[in-house]
């Protein structure tokens, strides 16, 4: 059979084919392939190695944690959290464990329940990036788009190039009516190579709200071409506005 490596020929994944050979129900061994199918993007065979060391031993957390991960790739959210769950009840407490819960409760439209997980991470390392673009997005969802906006302005200091914080941070700049900001976010999350379907759409919604009709049609057919079904009613609504203005004047 083919073993699946760890990026390259290392001394760890040979001695993986060694052990698995002789021993096949070593745990340790048996964690490590089952990292190694997750790298190459094999979600059943990992999840058949995590079983295999949970028959074994039953409280092993990182296997848990590592089962949880793949569940998540599979869409199994529910399946995910209680996997988590179980991590954490076996005492293996780390920041990226709460962080893919909180991110699998989102997923699942738990967002209160997120928010407490993404609180734990952020008041033990206030700088955490991910989790702080998490917690602004989960404040987006709850409708605190202040908090959002704070959140969001926090990760953008620790990477200012990153055009998913930009972007999230003008859509909940747009809730707060802070058009000229939340346009400026979405230019700049566009410069730094994050233009897609979404952002074209919120850059076209922020500039209609400036009063650039022209430009935000242009925005909103671009992002209607490229599949963001939303904007087709807004197209729909920009163009009888101004319709409607047009008779007014």
């Amino acid at each position: 059979m083919q073993w699946p490596l760890l990026a390259t020929t290392t001394k760890r994944s040979l001695t993986i084919i060694r052990v698995l050979t002789t021993t096949p129900d070593c745990s340790k061994a048996l964690l490590y392939r089952g990292e190694a199918y997750s790298q190459i993007g094999d979600v059943e065979s990992a999840i058949i190695d995590y079983e295999k060391v949970l028959e074994k031993d039953k409280k092993n957390a990182r296997a848990y944690y590592l089962r949880g991960v793949e569940k998540y790739k599979i869409s199994d959210y529910e399946g995910a959290i209680k996997d988590y769950e179980m991590a954490l009840k076996y005492r293996l407490f780390e920041d990226k464990l709460f962080y893919m819960m909180a991110t699998a409760k989102m997923s699942l439209g738990q967002n209160e329940d997120a928010l407490e997980d993404l609180n734990f991470i952020l008041d033990q390392d206030p700088i955490n990036e991910p989790a702080l673009l998490q917690r602004g997005i989960v404040y987006n969802k709850l409708k605190d788009f202040k908090s959002s906006v704070e959140d969001l302005s926090k990760a953008i200091k620790l990477n200012p190039n990153c055009p998913t914080l930009y972007s999230y941070r003008g859509i909940s700049r747009i809730e707060l009516n802070e058009n000229l900001d939340a346009l400026e976010d979405f230019e700049k999350a566009v410069a730094l190579g994050g233009e897609n379907e979404v952002i074209l759409f919120y850059r076209g919604l922020a500039k209609y709200k400036l009063g650039d009709s022209e430009g935000a049609m242009e925005d909103l057919v671009s992002s209607k071409r490229k599949g963001y079904l939303e904007a087709v009613n807004t197209i729909k609504t920009v163009g009888e506005m101004d319709q409607i203005e047009a008779k007014a004047r």
